[in-house]
């Protein structure tokens, strides 16, 4: 079976890891976001690369070869830090309740 493996900021990198996702490197520097992408593309059993935008532009030239030379792993940019907050589940809850403070009837 194939793993799943993560390239990112700390909270991506955290998220991904309670989600049972072994092969997570948190890249601070461009150095360090490199050295994690060899290291995956290294590993015959990754079978599916996330890396967030900032880490990817970071090894850009890097992933254009990988996406020229192979099928695998498939690589998925993801934004940094999750999700934008205006389609986090906090702002869904404050757009329900009417707001931060709402006017809704809790």
């Amino acid at each position: 079976m194939a793993k799943v493996a993560i390239i990112g900021d700390g909270q991506t990198v955290l998220g991904f890891s309670l989600m049972g996702v072994k092969d997570a490197a948190e890249a601070r520097t461009p150095a360090e976001a490199e050295e994690a992408l060899e290291r995956y593309l290294q590993d015959p059993d990754i079978g599916i690369l996330f890396i967030t935008a900032k880490r990817a532009s970071w090894v850009r030239k890097t992933l254009a070869g990988v996406l020229e030379e192979r099928a695998y792993p498939i690589l998925v940019e993801i934004p940094e830090g999750g999700l934008p907050e205006e389609e986090s589940a906090g702002a869904e809850v404050r757009r329900a309740d009417g707001g931060v403070g709402g006017s809704g009837n809790g």
